[in-house]
Order: C-alpha cells, then sequence, then structure tokens
C-alpha cells in the first residue's frame, strides 16, 4: 500500500536514515533504441507509449514524496552506460 510505505519512508527518514529515492528515466528516442533490437516495430511503438505513460506517472510519485520532505532524485540515463550512470549518481550523492 503506497500510504503504508510513504509512512515508513518518512519515519525513517525522520529518525534513523538519509533516506534518497532516486528514478532514473530516459528519453522515447532511447527507449525505441533499445527496444528495436528486441522486438517487432508495432510492438516497440506500444512499448515505448506504454514506458514513457509509466514514467510519467513515477514523475508523479517524485512530487507527492518530495512534498512528504522526502529527499528524491531524477536521472537521465539517455545515451549512458549502465556503469557511467553510477558513476553519476554516486558523484553526485556525495556532494550533497
Amino acid at each position: 500500500n503506497y500510504e503504508f510505505l510513504l509512512d515508513k519512508l518518512k519515519f525513517l527518514a525522520r529518525y534513523y536514515y538519509d533516506v534518497k529515492i532516486i528514478i532514473v528515466g530516459t528519453t522515447s528516442k532511447e527507449l525505441e533504441k533499445r527496444l528495436s533490437k528486441r522486438e517487432k516495430f508495432e510492438l516497440v511503438q506500444h512499448s515505448v507509449n506504454e514506458a514513457m505513460r509509466q514514467q510519467r506517472e513515477y514523475l508523479k510519485i517524485a512530487d507527492e514524496l518530495r512534498e512528504a520532505g522526502l529527499n528524491v532524485a531524477i536521472y537521465n540515463n539517455s545515451g549512458m552506460s549502465k556503469k557511467d550512470l553510477c558513476k553519476l549518481i554516486m558523484v553526485e550523492q556525495e556532494l550533497e
């Protein structure tokens, strides 16, 4: 349940831990590129549209979490390797 999880995160952030929520997003072009390697075109278009819809929902949730006082960072990993993304996140989180 979302409310239960939100309450637990707020409790942990307030009393015990430095809670950081990281959301990784991408662009529709990057999704098309990734998915076209393994699926038929019709499925790629549907998958891209569905993934972008889902990503918009994650961004709405990120706003709600921020309003609740939680630390949320959003990264766009378009054109970035997993290794480079991890390095970027580690460096930026150390700077905070």
